[in-house]
């Protein structure tokens, strides 16, 4: 069965030839998970951290450098290194987390890696205090306030995300409201209101996921009228609503996803998985019903960067929550790989880890096509200062000499042994 609704949406189509993929995963609370999924979707769990989140979240980067994990009283931030391990790189401390209902409530990560966007709750005094707060992720992969600082005057704030559009767009979801309240953010994590909110059908429950242009936001609610609603971002940074579906099929536990480079959705529910195709209009594609690979309810999912594999959560009650693969063809069709990986404990956050950036001429940190001195002269001017946010992934591929996973010092020095011939 097909339905279509007007919407005008085109995301670049392309893939990749199959590859092994890694996931992280996190329960609420737990610890975080590494999972290596094969091409042909067998999954392995290949790492638990030692630090521990209560939020069920794993923000990650979008050039696959690290990803985060947060509670009330910290933030942690762990390295990508090559091949796929999480190493601690950095942690930052709420300020007095060691005092009851004090400590970070909800974080949100830019788009390009360069900021972190945090609000701060302590419900320890009357009336409670909430404010949001910056950090820079800097190019040794440390979290740096910036300093400022904003009163929320957000009530009811559930969720948030950071598109890069207008450098950049928050996006704060009120649940009681039924509002999305737009925040700006310059690039040095000042912060303000824009005055605009965006009246939403219903209350969105579900995850808010962006497009990896950072031009579409999608959302929605569990069991609701319209369970997906889908938002337009443009250049400038101005939010509207763009369509609403009900496709046929979804139940109470629904999971939303963007496919990265597929124009469409993974939407997984109680009664089955569903595609939904976003180019050029909004085609429901193809369901499949839980029953027929033996699922129940999911949880978390996740597809993989290449749009060729998802990753599920099954919450069925029961002694174990396993971790189901599917293949998804350029159609979307989705096709159970008959592997799973049996889980004591349920996942309230899954993501695909991306494939590091490739570098295209080792030590052209400024991307002029030559390694000369302009080179040294960047990095010691955007990579180095301890209060520069990240290097875009290009420049931060080119300049990570020594493949450590971040630019520091010991870069500066290889590239200067480059420049005067005592490196190959």
């Amino acid at each position: 069965m097909r339905r279509k609704a007007c919407l005008l949406l085109t995301l670049a189509c392309s893939g990749s030839s199959a590859q092994v993929h890694y996931c992280v995963g996190t329960p609420r609370p737990g610890p975080l998970y590494l999972y290596e999924v094969t091409a042909f979707g067998e999954i392995t769990q290949r790492q638990q951290t030692a630090e521990t989140s209560t939020q069920g979240e794993a923000p990650a980067d979008r050039a696959g450098r690290f990803v985060m994990t947060y509670s009330s009283a910290r933030i942690h931030l762990f390295r990508v290194s090559v091949p796929r391990h999480l190493e601690l790189a950095s942690s930052v401390e709420a300020v007095n987390a060691s005092q009851d209902q004090v400590g970070f409530t909800a974080l949100g990560l830019s788009q390009d890696g360069r900021i972190l966007l945090v609000r701060h709750s302590d419900q320890s005094v009357d009336p409670p205090l909430r404010d949001f707060r910056t950090f820079v992720v800097n190019n040794r992969l440390s979290l740096v306030d910036t300093g400022h600082r904003f009163t929320e005057a957000v009530p009811g704030l559930h969720n948030f995300v950071i598109s890069d559009r207008g450098r950049y767009t928050a996006l704060l979801n009120r649940q009681p409201s039924r509002q999305l309240t737009i925040m700006h953010i310059t690039p040095e994590g000042e912060m303000s209101l824009t005055g605009a909110t965006i009246q939403t059908p219903d209350v969105l429950s579900s995850a808010l996921d962006l497009s990896a242009d950072g031009q579409w936001l999608l959302s929605g609610r569990d069991n609701g009228t319209y369970p997906l609603v889908l938002y337009h971002i443009s250049a400038s940074g101005e939010v509207s609503e763009h369509d609403r579906a009900s496709p046929a099929g979804l139940g109470t536990a629904y999971v939303p996803e963007l496919w990265p480079s597929l124009g469409g959705i993974a939407v997984a529910s109680s009664n089955g998985l569903v595609t939904v195709h976003l180019s050029p209009s909004l085609e429901i594609g193809a369901v499949l019903d839980m029953e027929d690979p033996g699922l129940g309810v999911p949880s978390g999912l996740a597809v993989s960067p290449d749009s060729t594999m998802v990753l599920m959560d099954d919450q069925t009650p029961g002694l174990t929550f396993p971790l189901f693969s599917f293949y998804l063809a350029a159609d979307g069709t989705l096709t159970p790989t008959g592997h799973s990986l049996p889980r004591p404990w349920k996942h309230a956050d899954l993501r695909f880890i991306p494939d590091p950036t490739p570098v295209t001429l080792a030590g052209d940190a400024n991307l002029d096509g030559v390694v000369d001195a302009a080179d040294i002269v960047f990095l010691v001017n955007e990579a180095m200062p301890d209060d520069k946010p990240i290097l875009y992934p290009p420049n931060f591929a080119n300049a990570d000499l020594d493949s450590d996973v971040d630019v520091d010092q010991d870069d500066l020095e290889a590239l200067v042994a480059m420049l005067v011939g005592e490196m190959p």
